[in-house]
């Protein structure tokens, strides 16, 4: 199903492809409006993908000595490269469709269009990549952290300090309010504040330490994920309870998932460790051996396409309405969700071939070859 080949290599971990298509679609389901019962037990997609790219991150790396510099550049620029390009193409696309053909009044300002290219600001879901972005810029200290840790129980142990001590920063940024007599002081500390704390320090720290729980996995034996599920599933459960009897009704860990915090934390590791044991467990019997072969090529074409799946469904969420209108039809939500989900994967499939085609047959395409695949086809 992808535009190289139609079967995964033998020895690609096809857990981490079915952990990363599960992220993606969970994703999916919450930008299009899923109930409070859907959307509680799907709130565990981004951290679930913030693992797995720690798990893979391990499985890649090996044993090898870890160069940041490499890393950070190769990261950085796979993930901001399309994201970059996509927005170009985003953003031209509704001075098109809005502006020219059906002559509404743009609907972004300049601001929004350069901070959307900083991943900051109010285009809904670009949050998603500063996160990725975020956790390469500190990797060197999460793997020398993991990696100077004996045994994987230290290892858990340090990430959960870390994490307390992210929850004490937490609660003493929310206090901060900047008071300062010269006006440009102020407006410049409390731009420090939304930008460099909000946005980015209390993302940085806390998915970093996801990450670094990732990076476990390939340590980690079942029974110690077992623990660590339970563990979450334990204050996920007292949490809510507290949570529930101030508020007087249950609520949801999306509540506390901006910036993220225990409670959503607590219940994203339940799931996502409880979902990795099952999935292992699914790749060993004998209905998936038997099986897999129609299904794994699709699964690994989402699983290795997820960027430019997250980036599709971003504009077809945008002109959902529109096309609802103009197929003079009401979608419901479950259609909503599988007319993005399969409108995204095919703009990807169709994007990915051409590309592909377009390398394959041309001068240009052959000599810039890698350039193209950073770009298109990631």
């Amino acid at each position: 199903m992808n535009a190289n080949a139609s079967s995964p290599p033998p020895d690609r971990d096809l857990r981490f492809d079915i952990l990363k298509t599960v992220g993606i679609f969970c994703i999916i389901l919450a930008h299009t409006n899923a109930d409070d019962v859907i959307d509680q037990i799907r709130n565990f997609d981004v951290p679930l993908m913030v693992m797995v790219s720690g798990a893979l991150f391990s499985v890649s790396r090996g044993d090898r000595p870890f160069s940041f510099g490499e890393y950070f550049r190769k990261r950085v620029v796979r993930l901001i490269a399309p994201v970059w390009i996509f927005l170009v193409l985003f953003f031209s696309a509704t001075y098109v469709l809005d502006t020219l053909l059906m002559g509404k009044e743009y609907p972004y300002s300049w601001q929004t269009i350069g901070e959307s290219f900083l991943t900051i600001g109010e285009l809904d879901g670009l949050w998603i990549v500063r996160v990725f972005i975020l956790i390469a810029s500190i990797s060197p200290a999460i793997v020398a952290i993991v990696d100077r840790a004996k045994t994987t129980e230290r290892a858990i142990v340090v990430l959960l300090v870390i994490y307390g001590i992210y929850e004490v920063i937490f609660s003493l940024s929310d206090k901060f309010e900047p008071d300062f007599a010269n006006d440009a002081i102020e407006n410049f500390a409390k731009g420090f504040n939304d930008i460099v704390i909000n946005d980015f320090i209390l993302y940085a720290i806390p998915y970093g330490c996801i990450f670094g729980m990732g990076i476990l996995w390939r340590r980690a034996n079942r029974k110690t994920m077992a623990v660590i599920s339970a563990t979450g599933f334990v204050v996920f459960i007292a949490l809510g309870l507290q949570y529930s009897d101030v508020a007087d009704r249950f609520i949801k860990t999306q509540a506390y998932k901006y910036p993220p915090q225990l409670y959503y934390f607590a219940y994203a590791i339940f799931a996502s460790m409880l979902l990795y044991l099952w999935v292992d467990r699914l790749v060993k019997t004998r209905f998936w051996k038997t099986r897999s072969h129609w299904l794994a090529p699709a699964i690994v074409f989402i699983s290795s396409s997820t960027l430019w799946i997250y980036l599709w469904q971003m504009f077809w969420l945008e002109y959902e309405p529109l096309l609802r209108d103009w197929l003079n039809i009401g979608f419901s939500q479950p259609f909503t969700f599988f007319t993005v989900s399969l409108l995204s994967i095919a703009c990807t499939l169709g994007h990915k071939t051409i590309v592909q085609h377009f390398v394959d047959t041309t001068q240009f395409g052959r000599q810039h070859q890698k350039l193209m695949s950073v770009l298109f086809l990631k």
